[in-house]
């Protein structure tokens, strides 16, 4: 939405139009598809929904950017930021790996919201750099984070999961995050139902 207000009434083979529609088309599909999928589900699926979640984010954020002049941006953009630190800081609590990783996210996430609001009253430009910068690096800790532990670790089985295993109150399971504690590829016997 944010990418289309801004490319406006842009001429009808524009690119970045083009590009809102594809992507979009191709979130909004797929998130359908997983939402009224029947049967058996696994999460990686959501994996599908990346690409295309990846491009309108950057494509929002460069509209964000690009239009910052603008009132509803400078009011639009903290607003954006803040909601995604506050994300950011609920999906890094879910784990018990890195625990001062959640609060980094969501201090630096919060800096550069406040750093957008003052850059749009004070008019200064290069706190609005600034401001870019900490979102960035706070926003994107997490991710980076997750995906660093992830290439770090070795893997076996046909699951894909990526970052540290949740916590096990939030899982519902005992050890290993299964319902009574079995092991992914558990056994009979290692504390699953039938075994």
């Amino acid at each position: 939405v944010i990418s289309l207000l801004v490319i406006g009434r842009a001429v009808r083979t524009d690119v970045r139009r083009a590009s809102v529609i594809a992507f979009g088309g191709w979130l909004i599909a797929t998130w359908l598809v997983f939402s009224f999928m029947a049967g058996i589900f696994h999460q990686y699926y959501t994996v599908a929904l990346a690409p295309a979640l990846a491009a309108m984010v950057a494509m929002g954020a460069f509209s964000l950017w690009i239009a910052r002049d603008k009132l509803w941006a400078r009011i639009v953009t903290p607003i954006l930021i803040v909601f995604t630190a506050f994300w950011d800081f609920s999906l890094a609590g879910r784990s018990q790996w890195l625990p001062w990783l959640k609060w980094a996210i969501l201090i630096i996430g919060l800096m550069g919201a406040l750093g957008f609001a003052l850059a749009g009253l004070l008019r200064i430009r290069q706190l609005a750099l600034v401001a870019l910068i900490l979102s960035v690096i706070g926003l994107m800790a997490g991710s980076a984070a997750w995906a660093l532990y992830t290439v770090s670790q070795g893997h076996m089985g046909s699951i894909v999961l990526a970052g540290p295993s949740l916590s096990l109150g939030r899982m519902g399971g005992g050890p290993g995050g299964m319902p009574g504690g079995a092991p992914s590829g558990g056994q009979p016997g290692n504390g699953h139902p039938g075994g």
